[in-house]
Formats: C-alpha cells, structure tokens, sequence
C-alpha cells in the first residue's frame, strides 16, 4: 500500500487542483459571458456548445446558491 501511496501524492503534486471540485462565481458566469460577446454564433452547434458551458457554469452557482435562475437569465441576456 505504500507504494500506491507514494503514486497517488506525486500524481496530485503535479496535477495540483486538479482532483479538487471547480468552483465557480457570479464573476466567473460574467467572465465566461463578456468573453464571448464578440464571438458570432453561427451554427447550431456553436450555439449547443455555448449554451452548454454557460450551463455548467450556471447550474453550478444555483446548486450552490450563489445564484438565482432570474440572475442567471439576466447575465445571459446582458451578453447578447
């Protein structure tokens, strides 16, 4: 079991944060929706693809209630 161990710490050492659960802000909804406001929208699937990460970013803060879904709505409608 000691050898595993010795594993598991060098792997977490060198991918730090990456075992650790995302954490998201109200910031980072805003970021993550200014920083596409330039970017046309053209297809459906840039659509599906957008919507998608402003999901998982969204649904994060509700669970957490960071957010409200009425705020979140609002986010979504000042980067259009």
């Amino acid at each position: 079991m000691h050898i595993w161990d010795t594993f598991k710490a060098s792997i977490e050492e060198a991918f730090e944060g990456a075992f650790k659960e995302k954490r998201y802000t109200c910031q980072s909804l805003i970021q993550f929706s200014r920083s596409r406001c330039n970017t046309i929208i053209s297809t459906d699937s840039e659509l599906h693809t957008y919507h998608r990460e402003f999901q998982a970013i969204a649904h994060y803060l509700i669970s957490d209630k960071s957010i409200s879904k009425e705020r979140r709505i609002a986010i979504l409608v000042q980067a259009a």
